[in-house]
């Protein structure tokens, strides 16, 4: 995941429309196919061609094992702007994270266990519509945080599980990602349980360990805390991501109004819409629980040295 910096103004061409998720079609609009070209330099008469030249390059990738359906590649393509270069830089960080910090996603397979301990406490979630420019809204509140009740392990799992819920929409990866961070009640108790690695880890990902572009970031009611915890990533971030951090202070509905149609904001996030909920996520998240415990069959495998023999 990376960050774009491209302003709702620089893309008011190319609107979107506010369809709820739900009723989504798998047709992809010509607002999007637009998009695609625009944003992510995808061009249609050059799709199987890049998608072949990707398989190529994992295939030299020794030890990596990755799923073989097209889509794969195309999430990734896209990650890259379809450059196959770019690409397999991307699936080489993504599973590198995995494989050195495999006891982050043991929640792939515990799910229920998540959604009892970490999802019911809605620090995290996707709303159900996409903004004006057909990205997917990130909420996370990491002042909700119990680090005594809910583990980082939990707390990052749950947050990697939502993105890849919608990594695995078209619209998505050519729209990305715009996030609205709350951190009300954001404190010393939070900060002291997460360690300079696994701020190191958090910045990663949204760098350059996830096939979506993360385009924006809205920093809601940050006390002087968590400007210290945003100083303590900043040296991990590339300056694209640093350049989308917005930070948002005094009324929030007067400031939040510049980037989102407030009724699709939760008014506990400066909009006017219902209190937020993640409970429109559960039933996504249960439907990929087998995408989520086959993830084990993929990334770099030891290699068998008699084999290599």
């Amino acid at each position: 995941m990376g960050s774009l910096n491209l302003t709702c103004d620089r893309l008011s061409d190319l609107k979107m429309s506010y369809t709820l998720i739900s009723e989504e079609t798998e047709q992809i609009e010509d607002v999007y196919k637009e998009r695609a070209m625009k944003i992510v330099n995808e061009d249609p008469d050059k799709v199987e061609e890049q998608i072949a030249i990707l398989k190529k390059l994992v295939k030299k990738e020794e030890g990596l094992v990755v799923p073989e359906e097209d889509g794969f590649y195309r999430m990734f393509l896209r990650g890259g702007k379809w450059n196959p270069d770019t690409a397999l830089e991307i699936i080489r960080a993504y599973f590198t994270m995995r494989k050195d910090n495999s006891r982050l996603f043991q929640g792939f397979k515990e799910m229920e266990n998540l959604i009892a301990t970490t999802f019911t406490q809605k620090i995290h979630g996707m709303l159900a519509h996409r903004d004006g420019e057909g990205r997917r809204i990130y909420v996370f509140r990491p002042g909700r945080w119990n680090p005594d009740k809910v583990p980082f392990a939990s707390l990052f799992c749950a947050g990697v599980m939502l993105c890849e819920m919608v990594a695995r929409e078209e619209r998505t990866q050519i729209s990305g990602l715009t996030a609205i961070v709350d951190t009300q009640n954001f404190g010393w108790k939070q900060l002291r349980a997460i360690s300079m690695d696994e701020g190191r880890t958090i910045a990663t990902f949204f760098n350059i360990s996830f096939p979506v572009w993360l385009h924006n970031s809205h920093i809601l009611n940050a006390p002087r805390i968590f400007h210290l915890f945003f100083g303590m990533l900043r040296p991990f971030l590339s300056e694209d991501t640093k350049n989308g951090v917005v930070f948002h202070s005094g009324n929030l509905s007067d400031s939040m109004k510049n980037y989102f149609r407030l009724d699709l904001i939760p008014k506990d996030l400066g909009g006017t819409g219902p209190l937020f909920d993640n409970q429109n996520n559960m039933p996504e998240i249960r439907a990929l629980e087998k995408h989520f415990r086959d993830q084990d069959n993929y990334g770099y495998q030891e290699v068998d040295k008699q084999e290599q023999d």
